[in-house]
């Protein structure tokens, strides 16, 4: 008994160091500055296609900077879970909103979204967890810092028109204009648009898992009964 529990010890111990390895890896790519605009995915994303949506972006003054998940064990909180996105710093959304009419920076980031919302439509990625792989669909969106405490993660699914999604990234910087920061640290907001109103709409991710917990509780506990 004595002798599986130190080899079930060695091979965590050595899942753990192969996780910081890979992580460590994987940070070389992650670039640095206010000009970096962060692809951080799962699933398959071809080199050659990175580097095209880089071309874009530095025309505006931007760089891509890509961050591959790929085989890195993850958290297993699924809701509203955005699998790749497109990740927009507190300062360069300061610089995107102090613009002025026409907006050349957020003209690149657009078309670089567009591009990297066609590239994963169709494609599916393998989720790691504690000894288990499996395939899922993957979801694409924007993640957008507003501060320390507000961060916001707007899903661009695939099953809607490329108008669609150019119309919905107009809208986007009208919505981020209309949201108040958070006076304390919560986990993202999830966002997603309707095309029927125009609109974005938000959920309190972090209001809708404690609602979940209180429904499973309430699920659980017995019923009183009349005596």
């Amino acid at each position: 008994m004595q002798e599986n529990k130190r080899f079930d010890d060695e091979k965590y111990q050595s899942a753990i160091e192969a996780q910081e390895k890979l992580i460590q890896e994987r940070m070389k790519s992650v670039k640095q500055g206010d000009d970096v605009v962060h692809l951080v995915y799962m699933g398959e994303f071809d080199d050659n296609e990175l580097t095209e949506v880089n071309q874009h972006l530095v025309g505006a003054g931007l760089r891509l900077s890509s961050y591959n998940k790929n085989g890195i064990i993850t958290a297993n909180l699924e809701l509203y879970k955005i699998i790749s996105q497109i990740v927009i710093s507190q300062p360069l959304l300061i610089e995107i909103l102090k613009g002025v009419g026409p907006n050349a920076i957020w003209d690149a980031i657009k078309i670089a979204t567009v591009m990297l919302w066609r590239i994963s439509i169709g494609k599916s990625f393998f989720k790691v967890t504690r000894g288990n792989v499996e395939s899922r669909e993957m979801t694409f969106g924007v993640k957008v810092k507003l501060d320390a405490n507000t961060t916001f993660d707007f899903e661009l699914k695939g099953d809607v028109s490329q108008e669609v999604i150019a119309e919905s990234l107009d809208k986007m910087l009208d919505f981020i204009k209309q949201q108040q920061p958070k006076l304390k640290h919560q986990i993202e907001d999830y966002v997603y648009y309707v095309p029927e109103t125009k609109q974005w709409i938000k959920i309190d991710v972090m209001e809708a898992i404690q609602k979940l917990g209180e429904e499973k509780t309430s699920k659980f506990r017995p019923s009183n009964r009349e005596a």
